[in-house]
């Protein structure tokens, strides 16, 4: 009765009750008997014959040694177009006048999909806790695209990516991490408005770790800071920078302030950046060594051509264009659709201009004061949209002079990993983009725009190399 109780809803499952069915009687139920005991719905009773099904297939093979009583039965194809079927305002909404027409619903079409698909889900976690596996996600999604074939065609499909991408996807096509899709994240979901008490798993509560970081290590850091970053001494903080690295990442796993990893780690803010970088190459070795800014930021220009026309660097004006060119939620907008703001406030997540008035030290300084939690980012100092000495700033305590604008992109997007800073709602989009085209440590995007505009950038790139053969 178990598995009756995690697949049933609670009414049906308190008639069965009712009637003293047990492990034994259960098996020799007919659909006749399920209307007599007064479950007269199509949706439960398919669940119990299933059930009923399976357990006697289950004690017909005298070599299958396994508990029957513990299996959870993924959901079948049957199953999963009753239970569609069930649902009346889907059935009348979407079910019957698009899928079942062989057209693909729109967003919330498919949503809505997911949520009913998933109520034999929901109905287990809520009554018995029993989360479903990845294997009955992964099998409910195979499911749903066999049994409306067009849903595998998408516009948006990560090459490489399965029929059922859409719905699950394990470990989003890596060798490992995290999985994706419409029913992996409504599971979530739906576990996380349980109240904690009714959660499986739950996290525990911060207690006091002893760090494993080595007496020496710590001395070594320690003496570290104590070194001027002279010219002379770069090629020996660099060496002893590596050799430090892992107090870094245990401060990145401790979840230190940026202040607190730059007390310990001044020289992170020395040499242009460059340090910065170093630490970026050693948390993620498998990023492009030599990433191709010039390339990459000069095709970006071809996006948004009409805007951020006056911006002096190009290779600004490239990331800017590129930028605005993805979706932003929770900017006004005219009637026409376009942006009500003007373009130096849509560039502010990225840089922001610093009209020269004393001195650049001073303006910075005077800058810095006014600034209130404000996220990274890079300031010019010129007037609005002009070319001039750039700085990364990380926060009030910290400020990066780099020489260039690629120094300071690049600066600037590496600094979020190494600080352990999250990244702005704004930026995520575009950080994404250059992971997958300029960076590479990123095959593809959990983003489906993202997806998109990658595809279309390396098929201009296919195109612009294929003219010049």
């Amino acid at each position: 009765m178990e598995q009756v109780k995690a697949l049933l809803d609670a009414e049906s499952f308190q008639k069965l009750k009712a009637q003293k069915i047990d492990d034994i009687s259960l098996v020799l139920l007919k659909d006749n008997d399920l209307r007599d005991i007064g479950i007269n719905e199509k949706g439960p009773r398919v669940v119990i014959l299933q059930i009923i099904e399976n357990l006697n297939s289950s004690h017909d093979n005298v070599n299958d040694k396994e508990n029957t009583t513990n299996v959870i039965i993924p959901p079948s194809k049957q199953i999963l177009r009753e239970t569609l079927v069930s649902d009346n305002s889907f059935r009348l909404k979407v079910l019957q006048p698009v899928l079942d027409r062989g057209n693909i619903p729109d967003k919330n079409g498919i949503s809505f999909l997911t949520r009913v698909a998933c109520q034999p889900f929901e109905k287990r976690i809520e009554n018995g806790h029993v989360y479903p596996s990845t294997e009955e996600q992964q099998k409910l999604a195979n499911d749903i695209v066999e049994l409306f074939p067009q849903l595998q065609c998408n516009n948006d499909r990560p090459e490489g990516a399965p029929d059922s991408w859409l719905f699950f996807w394990r470990n989003s096509g890596m060798e490992q991490g995290k999985h994706s899709g419409m029913i992996y994240h409504r599971i979530r979901n739906i576990i996380k408005k349980l109240p904690p008490e009714m959660r499986k798993y739950q996290r525990s509560k911060n207690v006091n770790k002893t760090t494993s970081i080595p007496t020496e290590l710590l001395s070594k850091a320690e003496v570290l800071r104590t070194l001027d970053a002279t010219k002379n001494d770069k090629k020996r903080i660099c060496q002893e920078m590596e050799a430090c690295f892992p107090l870094l990442k245990f401060l990145l796993n401790a979840k230190k302030s940026a202040t607190e990893i730059h007390q310990m780690f001044p020289h992170l803010s020395a040499y242009n950046g460059y340090m910065i970088r170093k630490s970026f190459t050693q948390l993620f070795p498998c990023c492009e060594p030599e990433p191709d800014f010039k390339g990459v930021l000069s095709k970006c220009l071809l996006y948004s051509s009409s805007k951020f026309m006056q911006v002096e660097d190009e290779y600004i004006k490239g990331f800017l264009r590129m930028f605005s060119s993805m979706p932003m939620r929770g900017l006004r907008r005219r009637i026409d659709g376009t942006l009500s703001i003007s373009e130096e406030q849509l560039a502010s997540p990225f840089i922001r201009w610093l009209a020269p008035n004393i001195s650049i030290a001073e303006d910075l300084k005077t800058y810095k004061e006014s600034l209130q939690n404000e996220q990274p980012h890079v300031v010019c100092s010129a007037m609005p949209f002009k070319a001039g000495p750039s700085f990364v700033i990380i926060n009030r305590n910290i400020c990066i002079d780099v020489q260039c604008s690629i120094h300071a992109i690049d600066t600037l997007l590496k600094s979020f990993a190494v600080f352990g800073i999250e990244i702005p709602v704004h930026m995520r989009m575009m950080m994404d983009f250059l992971a997958c085209v300029l960076y590479k440590n990123m095959s593809h995007s959990s983003r489906a725009t993202v997806n998109r505009l990658v595809a279309a950038f390396y098929e201009a790139t296919k195109a612009e190399d294929t003219e010049m053969i």
